[in-house]
């Protein structure tokens, strides 16, 4: 059974591993304070905690100490930057096929910093086809070779939950300071969750355009086109549409192939190659299903 806890306290930084992001996001919102509290009591020092999603496989695997320290962000001015990420997701584990070669490129540019143009990134696809495997990569790319860099890795439900919190505690102006000036990085995922939510999508296009101001990368995902959402404000819609806007297909046949054999590979898994081309040729539509197969 995984354990929840933290794993190692290293160089005035402490590394937490939660396996569900619904327990992480609990957590996170009840007992940050505590563990702060508990660590100082302790160590008679200040340490920033960054909360890492583990790998799926259960398996209690720890990543080398320079991935360690590279996943860990700064304090600066009274926050702490949580990025959440998927150890799995990263670029090296992402199969390339030309259903997704335009995004993996696009993604690929915006985590080495070499141009400002695409700007939002946003993403859309049907589920399961590497959208949050991509923000992913993004974020622990830059983490690992830009160390200095304020990263915010969060969902649309969680935005607006914080939001929510902020003004029952009257402390808005501490959640507008975190999004928009303890900001280098802002990773979102799942936009299509601020439908029909007027407050939370005026309050997350001021914070969007304000980091779109100061040239700080916005990169975001979607279920759909943006141009197709119905219940989203002009402004704000526009907004994430300056940049570049990237469609995720399906994966074709050859792809599907790739990735079987790569998960197999992976996980210490022989498979025929007719195993391997029987599950490519049935499961089409969502690369998490073509995953767990595998498993």
């Amino acid at each position: 059974q995984a354990e929840d806890g933290i794993r190692d306290v290293e160089r005035s930084r402490g590394l937490g591993d939660v396996y569900k992001r619904q327990i992480l996001d609990w957590v996170k919102e009840n007992y940050t304070d505590a563990i702060h509290k508990a660590i100082l009591k302790v160590s008679g020092k200040k340490y920033d905690i960054n909360w890492l999603l583990a790998p799926s496989d259960n398996k209690k695997t720890d990543p080398p100490k320079e991935k360690q320290l590279s996943l860990i962000n700064s304090y600066d001015n009274g926050h702490f930057i949580y990025p959440c990420f998927n150890s799995d997701y990263t670029f090296n584990n992402f199969v390339v096929g030309s259903c997704n070669q335009f995004a993996y490129v696009s993604a690929v540019t915006v985590a080495k910093q070499e141009t400002k143009k695409y700007n939002p990134l946003f993403f859309y696809s049907a589920e399961g086809l590497g959208k949050t495997h991509l923000s992913n990569a993004i974020g622990q790319y830059i983490l690992y070779n830009f160390k200095q860099a304020k990263i915010h890795y969060t969902t649309a439900e969680w935005f607006a939950q914080e939001m929510i919190n902020a003004l029952r505690k009257n402390q808005i102006s501490n959640f507008k300071e975190k999004y928009r000036k303890c900001c280098y990085v802002l990773l979102l995922e799942d936009v299509h969750f601020f439908q029909r939510k007027e407050k939370t999508q005026m309050e997350f296009f001021y914070t969007i355009d304000s980091l779109f101001q100061m040239e700080k990368q916005i990169v975001i995902t979607s279920n759909k086109n943006p141009f197709e959402f119905t219940d989203l404000k002009s402004n704000l819609k526009s907004r994430m549409c300056s940049g570049l806007v990237v469609d995720i297909k399906k994966p074709d046949f050859e792809t599907r192939l790739r990735i079987i054999q790569k998960k197999a590979q992976k996980e210490g898994i022989e498979l025929s190659p007719e195993v391997s081309e029987f599950i490519a040729q049935t499961v089409k539509d969502n690369i998490r299903r073509l995953n767990s197969v595998i498993i």
